[in-house]
């Protein structure tokens, strides 16, 4: 009797991709963090979260966008001055990992190529997937759009240290750079091997590889991109737009502007005058309405600065549920730690940085830098 009354469900209403343009099937947009997981996007609050794009542009730009910018010259910049800040001696977390080029002696199938990458401890993690094409010429535009999603690959990896600790950090790295990669690790720590085994199997001429790896010398393409930001700053333009202001923004000339820009070869975006609250090791980002342009700020760890403006339409956030806009929203960004901290006013931000008025919520973020001589040790195996 009970199932009389129940009203049969409905599927959600079609969309459409905020990035392809294309009507998609409502309960295909799945809400995901905008910022990469890698980089502490996992614990990311509202407006960083969204459901802006469909199942195929959201690979994409997990692999192809966020992917691009983390192995990028730039990205390499920032690891080799800031990645051991912020981890927590106590507990093993994910950190940054260093991108070292293609490892071009690696034995790949056709059509494959294989990264080599590179944890704190030295560890060596191999990323195997279908070659990808960096020109954007095998992707479509708009409603042409005709890509199928990337290949996560397989990520293989070799451990330093005999630390338990570092072992730890090294897999939980791996996890959120690559997650939906099936992975396996050719190091044998029995107490890591119902974690380091997800899905991943090694080839015999890959195995043949490891055992002779002793006697190898590695062969490294380094192939650095140097427009590591564009593309990236548009689709968080595009995410962030959404995010606030809903279909409004989505039907806007400055949102098809972008999502024309994020198709093309060599995507630009309007970069807004203006300096970001910078937070040393950790990326600050700070939403603020800049004269008549809603912008995004970017702060790097070592306090480089990135931009990119969301929309000029200022009836956007004319209401007062967007006030704080005018005054600044900053966010704290910490992966070794996978904290993504805020709303933050900006007023209180840069009286905290100033030393004028500390703030006892920002102090906390402070204090969880670690010097690194309270690492545990990483002596690595004989």
């Amino acid at each position: 009797m009970q199932n009389q009354n129940r009203q049969p469900q409905t599927a959600p209403p079609a969309r459409r991709c905020l990035a392809c343009g294309r009507e998609k099937p409502g309960a295909d947009f799945l809400r995901k963090s905008l910022w990469p997981s890698a980089l502490g996007g996992a614990a990311a609050p509202s407006p960083f979260q969204g459901d802006s794009f469909c199942p195929t542009c959201r690979a994409l730009c997990d692999l192809r966008v966020d992917g691009a910018f983390l192995k990028s010259w730039f990205m390499q910049a920032e690891l080799a001055r800031a990645a051991r800040e912020f981890i927590d001696p106590a507990t093993p977390g994910p950190a940054p990992l260093a991108y070292l080029g293609l490892a071009a002696d690696f034995p790949v199938a056709e059509g494959e190529v294989c990264e080599r990458w590179s944890g704190l401890a030295g560890e060596a993690i191999y990323v195997i997937q279908a070659g990808a094409d960096d020109s954007w010429a095998g992707y479509g535009r708009g409603d042409d759009l005709v890509a199928v999603p990337p290949d996560p690959g397989r990520v293989i990896l070799h451990l330093a240290s005999p630390s338990l600790y570092w072992s730890q950090t090294a897999l939980a790295s791996v996890a959120a750079h690559f997650p939906l990669a099936a992975r396996c690790c050719v190091t044998n720590i029995a107490e890591l091997k119902h974690l380091a085994d997800q899905g991943g199997a090694l080839r015999p001429d890959e195995i043949e590889f490891f055992k002779s790896r002793g006697n190898r010398q590695i062969i490294l393409n380094a192939g650095l991109k140097i427009d590591f930001s564009q593309r990236f700053l548009i689709k968080l333009a595009l995410g962030l737009g959404q995010s606030l202001f809903g279909e409004a923004f989505a039907k806007s000339t400055q949102a098809r502007k972008l999502r024309k820009s994020f198709w093309d070869q060599g995507p630009r975006v309007t970069t807004p005058p203006g300096a970001a609250l910078a937070w040393p090791g950790a990326w600050a980002l700070t939403l603020l309405v800049h004269g008549t342009a809603l912008c995004l700020f970017i702060a790097t760890p070592t306090g480089r600065a990135l931009g990119v403006m969301i929309s000029e339409d200022e009836g956007l956030w004319s209401g007062m549920e967007h006030k704080d806009l005018h005054q600044g929203q900053c966010f704290i960004a910490i992966p070794q730690r996978q904290v993504f901290s805020g709303p933050w006013p900006l007023n209180a931000c840069l009286a905290h940085r100033s030393a004028a008025s500390p703030h006892a919520g920002l102090a906390a973020l402070d204090a969880l830098r670690n010097a690194s001589k309270n690492l545990p040790s990483r002596q690595g195996f004989a």
